[in-house]
């Protein structure tokens, strides 16, 4: 399978992604069509375009016949022994948010995508400190 739909990934949000993985440990879990092209393949483009941490793309979730990603989201977990504390990321939410605490889903921005901002929110989240930026 092609990954040209991948070529166009923003540069800026990878050094975001960076930024997340680094200051929080975390691992991604591809739950975007992305993950139709496979993890391998996936995590092979993002280290190609900047991800510096690679390896920190674990897996991606399955599919449902309803096709409602934040039910998807909820699978995986659900299948997990240890249950982490969990952020999503996507620019598109409305699948999502309804399944999830709000307070775990950040919508990135359509043309920005993962913005500086959104990062600094997803770390605190993440160590789970207070405070928010707007």
């Amino acid at each position: 399978t092609s990954l040209l739909p991948l070529v166009d990934l923003d540069s800026d949000a990878l050094v975001h992604l960076n930024r997340i993985i680094r200051e929080t440990g975390a691992s991604v879990v591809i739950s975007s069509s992305w993950r139709t092209k496979g993890t391998d393949k996936v995590r092979l483009l993002l280290a190609m375009k900047g991800l510096m941490y690679p390896g920190s793309v674990i897996d991606s979730t399955g599919f449902r016949d309803d096709r409602i990603r934040g039910l998807e989201i909820k699978d995986y977990l659900n299948k997990l022994v240890i249950k982490p504390r969990y952020a999503i990321l996507d620019d598109e939410v409305s699948d999502i948010i309804d399944h999830h605490d709000s307070e775990l889903v950040f919508q990135t921005l359509g043309t920005a995508g993962l913005t500086s901002d959104i990062a600094d929110n997803v770390i605190r989240y993440l160590n789970n400190k207070p405070g928010w930026v707007t």
